[in-house]
């Protein structure tokens, strides 16, 4: 936009050069002319300013549409990335969970066995007596009754640690109320093989109610995997006399499970990333994978929390999960 330079000063000049005062007139409407005349000047670049600052705007809003095109196709595709990272960890805590859980079924496995061996020699050395007794015909009804007897509270033995296998790896389908201390205790009694191997006292006190909600067979992987890390400790630490002291309680809306060794405590390096995966103590011989999953069973299936510190003599770990108001 340009200005019009029509000079309004021309008829103001001719109407008073016959003045008195003309010339001073004169001079003071020259001034105000050259005034007049700056002031148009001024206003015309301004005006052209004003088009080069639209101008500029429009490209800069151009630009600014183009960068947010750029950044929405960015997020579309750092979405997907995340999406596609999400997955993939997802899919490798399957996989450690998984491991975890086939490495528990195997220390599992050589428990029963162990446990097996007593009852299968029992019901062979049975069989050899019968067997000489048939021979020499000395066999008495009395004698086969009490044998057979034998045999069958062995068998039944033998059925049992079948069944707590099964019944420790099957996953529960739905929230159950349970007994925290029936709980620890069934665990003990799985692993009583492993307790006697490193002459550990082993004491489970406190509530005995069934105070706790969530899924029981979970909560014995957890269990499990602390009482054997407690006597590995024990045993890396060549304790004389091993404790293991687990003390089950309410404290208000929290079911507690401790459980606390004298094996000598946890190094603080290994503290500090204790619940991470492949973060272990134990050398080639764990796989660092036992007390990510009990943290992912806690916190993440029950809503509950783990946590883990040094005392004066060993590790203590605690397990809060969420009660039921009976």
């Amino acid at each position: 936009m340009t200005l019009g330079s029509v000079n309004i000063f021309d008829g103001l000049r001719q109407s008073i050069e016959n003045g008195a005062e003309k010339e001073i007139i004169l001079q003071n409407l020259k001034d105000t002319e050259e005034l007049y005349k700056k002031t148009l000047h001024r206003l015309e670049k301004i005006t052209i300013q004003s088009d080069r600052q639209q101008e500029q705007v429009l490209k800069l809003n151009e630009k600014l549409e183009t960068t947010i095109r750029e950044l929405n196709d960015y997020k579309d595709s750092l979405e997907i990335k995340v999406a596609d990272e999400t997955e993939k960890r997802l899919t490798q805590e399957k996989i450690l969970i998984q491991n975890a859980k086939m490495a528990e079924m195997g220390n599992m496995l050589g428990a029963i066995i162990h446990q097996w061996n007593q009852p299968i020699t029992v019901i062979g050395m049975i069989a050899d007596l019968l067997e000489a007794e048939a021979e020499d015909g000395v066999a008495k009804k009395e004698d086969i009754i009490g044998y057979t007897d034998t045999i069958r509270d062995r068998i039944k033995f033998l059925s049992a640690t079948i069944q707590d296998f099964r019944n420790f790896f099957k996953p529960d389908k739905e929230v159950k109320l349970f007994s925290p201390k029936e709980l620890v205790e069934n665990v003990v009694s799985i692993i009583s093989h492993q307790i006697l191997k490193y002459k550990a006292t082993l004491t489970v006190s406190g509530d005995s109610g069934k105070i706790a909600a969530g899924f029981p067979n979970e909560i014995k992987h957890v269990i499990l995997n602390l009482i054997n890390n407690a006597l590995e400790a024990c045993g890396q630490n060549k304790t004389e006399k091993p404790v293991i002291n687990i003390d089950i309680t309410r404290q208000n809306d929290k079911a507690v499970i401790t459980i606390s060794d004298n094996g000598g405590g946890i190094p603080e390096e290994i503290m500090q990333k204790l619940f991470e995966p492949y973060n272990s103590s134990k050398g080639e011989a764990g796989t660092g994978i036992g007390l990510t999953l009990a943290k992912t069973i806690v916190e993440e299936h029950h809503k509950g929390s783990i946590t883990a510190k040094n005392t004066d003599i060993g590790a203590l770990f605690r397990i809060e999960l969420p009660t039921v108001n009976m």
